[in-house]
């Protein structure tokens, strides 16, 4: 684990890139295409993946039910001042599975698996990813997952071995130390750091344009050759970074706040 952290971290982004858009290019024809997981193929021409379709009714009500639940166990959880027992989480669960699966049976929702088929020169099916594609997300997940893995470590090493110590004298397993001594006090270095590191990887998306993804900045580009209309193209650009970037930031802003009123952060 920390030779895959400090290798990844110590390599530019963009070397990465193209290191994986180069393992897709070495990847078999079609008719050989490799096969790592049942009805799971990859070829030259991409990865191709089962999927899951949505026939004879509305899946988003399943979708705001979930959504609701989320807030709902947010909210009991703040108001009780402590984590849900085992059985509260049960009841939970068990809404979360109940509630959406009579609503799929009620409304005549039928889910139906759609996987991939190798058919002569093609495969059909499923859902599928360019090469292009598949390359820059593979890359920007194994480079940020180090970058990640490294906020969290030095987050759980800032807290002093003393409060382990404290936790087991109080007769607490080290997973519920984690949880309730060593997790919120290190959320004050995780915290400020994983919010520069969220919005980091949505600017590097751009990236994507150098292994010949057209991603939005190659859009944009595009746009600007053919009207002649340079700045406001760049405009264009610039509030559509920002209209992703600001809510992320706010987001965990507000996580922020909301940890300093429970007295975890200091200000």
């Amino acid at each position: 684990m920390d030779t895959y952290v400090e290798v990844v971290r110590n390599t530019p982004l963009v070397l990465q890139l193209f290191f994986w858009i180069a393992l897709t290019r070495m990847a078999p024809p079609v008719r050989q295409a490799l096969e790592p997981l049942p009805f799971a193929y990859l070829s030259v021409r991409g990865v191709f993946l089962p999927w899951i379709t949505v026939e004879g009714g509305a899946i988003w009500p399943v979708v705001a039910f979930l959504a609701l639940l989320a807030l709902v166990v947010h909210e009991i959880h703040k108001r009780l001042g402590r984590p849900l027992s085992s059985r509260e989480w049960l009841g939970v669960l068990l809404a979360a599975v109940v509630a959406p699966a009579a609503w799929i049976l009620g409304d005549g929702v039928r889910l139906a698996v759609d996987l991939p088929v190798l058919k002569g020169f093609n495969i059909v099916g499923g859902v599928s990813l360019t090469p292009e594609f598949a390359a820059m997300l593979a890359g920007l997940a194994v480079y940020y997952a180090a970058n990640i893995a490294e906020i969290v470590r030095s987050g759980l090493q800032s807290v002093t071995r003393g409060q382990w110590e404290a936790g087991r004298a109080l007769g607490l397993y080290r997973a519920r130390i984690l949880q309730l001594v060593v997790l919120p006090q290190a959320m004050r270095v995780i915290t400020p750091l994983m919010t520069s590191t969220w919005l980091d990887l949505t600017k590097d998306t751009t990236l994507g344009v150098l292994i010949g993804f057209t991603e939005v900045t190659a859009v944009i580009k595009t746009s600007a050759n053919n009207t002649g209309n340079a700045v406001e193209t760049i405009l264009v650009l610039v509030v559509v970074f920002l209209s992703i970037s600001l809510p992320v930031s706010a987001a965990i802003n507000a996580y922020n706040r909301m940890l300093a009123r429970r007295g975890v952060v200091t200000s």
